[in-house]
């Protein structure tokens, strides 16, 4: 899975690159990504170098217990036909009470060298109907805090 092979090459610090070819600084793509924790099937358990339970390990950062009894517990998909790994990625949001999120979709080709043809068609449908076409960039979705007072800054 390509995904996975993305995250396996971050954790190896290949994507750490502070400069491009040309000798030119650059931001590295590692610092806004998160953690590659590894991968998961369903029902299967899954342990990290130390033998702890990955689930276990995020349950305990959000202070949470990893069973059903807690409705904020965490479940695994239970659609048994479903066969693909589960990528577990460090969780961003964990030690923030309320906060704002943004889902930005990059790009104008949304669809890799390797897809269906249908799936090509589909997605430059998507990007010719959408802003991801003519400015490289789309606002998939957004969950922002509900201020009751917002105060502003005028900066000069």
């Amino acid at each position: 899975m390509k995904t996975i092979l993305f995250f396996q090459i971050n954790n190896n610090n290949l994507l750490n690159k502070e400069t491009n070819d040309e000798g030119e600084s650059i931001i590295p793509l590692i610092n806004w990504i998160p953690t590659f924790l590894g991968c998961m099937e369903e029902g299967i358990i899954a342990k990290d170098a130390n033998q702890k339970n990955i689930l276990e390990k995020e349950a305990e950062k959000l202070g949470l217990n990893n069973n059903t009894n807690n409705n904020k517990s965490i479940k695994l998909p239970k659609d048994k036909s479903y066969t693909k790994p589960l990528v577990v990625l460090e969780n961003l949001l964990s030690g923030y009470s309320k906060p704002n999120v943004l889902d930005i979709k990059l790009g104008s080709i949304l669809h890799d060298k390797d897809a269906s043809e249908e799936k090509i068609q589909r997605l430059n449908t998507v990007s010719n109907s959408t802003t991801s076409g003519p400015f490289g960039l789309r606002v998939c979705g957004m969950k922002l805090r509900k201020f009751e007072h917002i105060d502003y800054s005028k900066l000069n």
